[in-house]
């Protein structure tokens, strides 16, 4: 129980740690997207080692949010929602399976900011 209990706590404290970290990022730069700016929200590493990202996108047409969830050992991610709004994206469906990253995708590019940032974090 006191192991439980321990694991709980370290985890709680990685995803604060995570989150003050995507304070300080800089903006996500994506190849394919070039003229809209990307920002990192939150970042949070779940149970099973996967990570949740958030990000803001923001271009000609306006601002959007968007949800990914991310395995970073199969490198695969999938849409847990997105939206014109945070409150949107919360509301909305994810994407029924994982698919593969395409190298340059703004999902390939949040992918690896929370890969990257979420091994650091675990040393």
């Amino acid at each position: 129980m006191k192991f439980r209990s321990a694991l709980i706590a370290a985890l709680c404290v990685s995803q604060v740690s995570i989150l003050a970290y995507a304070e300080d990022w800089p903006p996500i730069k994506v190849p394919a997207d070039p003229y809209a700016r990307y920002k990192v929200i939150d970042v949070k590493q779940r149970p099973d080692g996967m990570y949740e990202i958030t990000t803001e996108r923001r271009g000609k047409s306006g601002t959007s949010y968007s949800k990914r969830l991310v395995d970073c050992i199969n490198k695969q991610a999938k849409y847990l929602g997105d939206g014109d709004t945070l409150k949107e994206m919360e509301a909305s469906k994810e994407s029924p399976r994982m698919g593969p990253l395409i190298s340059g995708s703004s999902t390939h590019t949040a992918a690896m900011y929370a890969c990257k940032y979420g091994r650091k974090l675990r040393k």
